[in-house]
C-alpha cells in the first residue's frame, strides 16, 4: 500500500489510473513501472584493476566506449536486465587527468565528486517519457535528462541513436551517485574488434572463474527513505530488493567482520555482489584475497583500491 501512495505522489496522479500522458503525447503505464539494476561504475585509475581481473578469470569485453571528460570505459558483462541483453560492471579510466580536472571546473565539481563510484538503474518504460512525467517532483535535486549519440565525436548535434541518462545534479546523498540509464538500439560508432561479432552472446557473459550474475550492491548504511521512494520499493532491515530480484544490501546489520573489511572505503558503494554456481571453482580460478561471512552466506572477496568498490562472490 505504501508503494502505491509513493507512486501517486511521484507521478502526480491517482495510483489507480492506468495511463499518464505527457506533453510529448507519449503514454506510459506507470502502474507497471519496474526498476532493475543495470550497471555499477568505478572511475579513476581503473585500467590496471580491470586487466588484473582478466587474469583472475573474468571475461573482459574487448571493445570500449569513450565519453567526454575524457574517460575510456571498459566492461565485464553479466546476464539480462529488464531493458537490455546485459547488466555489467564498468571501469572508466581517466585518459587525460589534467584535461579532466580542467573540465570539472566548468561544472563546479570536485575531483572526489566526479570520480566517486556510481550505480545505474533501468526501467521497463521509455526513459524520456518517464523523466518528463516526474521531473518536477525532483526539482530540488536538479533532476536532469541527457541524450548522447553513440558517435558523439562525429556528430553531437543531430539526435541519433545513443545513450539516455537521467541523474540528480544535486545527489540524494553525499557522494552517492545513482542514475538511470537506457541504451537505444543500433550502437553505431562504438569500436569493436571483429572477434566480438564472432562470439556467441552467451560466450561474452561466460567467465572462467564461474561467476554468472550481478545480483546486487553493498552500500554503507544511511537513511534510505529517499532512495526507497525513488526506486518504488521498501527496505527490509539490511536489504532493499529491486523488481528484477537484485538487491541493495546495507552494512548496518552486517557482522563486524564485514564492517572491518570495508572500513577503508571512501565512497558509500562498498562492493558489488556476484553469484557463482561454485565457490570452489571461483576460489581456484580467481584466487580471492579473503573469505568472509556475507549475511550468513559463505563468500569470497577480491579487494580493490579504497576509492573503488570490492567484489564479493556468493554461491547461488
Amino acid at each position: 500500500m505504501k508503494i502505491k501512495i509513493i507512486l501517486s505522489i511521484l507521478l502526480g496522479f491517482s495510483a489507480t489510473s492506468c495511463i499518464h500522458k505527457t506533453e510529448t503525447s507519449k503514454s506510459t503505464d506507470f502502474t507497471k513501472l519496474r526498476f532493475s539494476l543495470d550497471h555499477v561504475v568505478n572511475e579513476g585509475e581503473t585500467d590496471p584493476v580491470f586487466y588484473n581481473l582478466g587474469k583472475r578469470g573474468f571475461t573482459l569485453q574487448e571493445s570500449y566506449v569513450d565519453h567526454p571528460g575524457p574517460v575510456r570505459c571498459r566492461f565485464i558483462n553479466y546476464s539480462t536486465s529488464l531493458n537490455d541483453k546485459r547488466r555489467f560492471i564498468e571501469f572508466c579510466q581517466i585518459s587525460d587527468k589534467k584535461k579532466y580536472i580542467e573540465n570539472l571546473k566548468t561544472e563546479n565539481k570536485t575531483f572526489k565528486q566526479a570520480t566517486a563510484s556510481s550505480m545505474a538503474v533501468a526501467i521497463n518504460k521509455d526513459l524520456e517519457t518517464y523523466y518528463e512525467s516526474i521531473k518536477d517532483n525532483f526539482a530540488a535535486y536538479a533532476f536532469k535528462f541527457q541524450h548522447r549519440n553513440y558517435n558523439w565525436k562525429q556528430d553531437n548535434v543531430s539526435r541519433l541513436p545513443g545513450w539516455n541518462h537521467v541523474w540528480f545534479d544535486k545527489p540524494l546523498y553525499d557522494n552517492f551517485f545513482i542514475f538511470m540509464s537506457e541504451r537505444e538500439p543500433t550502437e553505431k560508432g562504438i569500436k569493436r574488434r571483429a572477434s566480438y561479432y564472432r562470439k556467441k552472446v552467451s560466450d561474452r557473459y561466460r567467465h572462467a572463474n564461474g561467476t554468472n550474475n550481478l545480483i546486487g550492491v553493498l552500500l554503507k548504511d544511511f537513511d534510505s527513505t529517499k532512495l526507497e521512494e525513488f526506486l518504488l520499493t521498501e527496505r527490509d532491515n539490511s536489504r532493499l530488493a529491486l523488481h528484477d530480484g537484485t538487491n541493495l544490501w546495507f552494512t548496518d546489520k552486517a557482522k563486524n567482520e564485514l564492517k572491518n573489511l570495508l572500513a577503508d572505503k571512501v565512497y558509500p558503494i562498498q562492493a558489488v555482489i556476484l553469484a557463482t554456481h561454485s565457490l570452489k571453482l571461483f576460489r581456484s580460478k580467481a584466487k580471492p584475497d579473503m573469505d568472509i561471512d556475507f549475511f550468513g552466506e559463505d563468500a569470497a572477496v577480491i579487494k580493490l583500491p579504497e576509492t573503488m568498490w570490492d567484489i564479493i562472490v556468493v554461491e547461488r
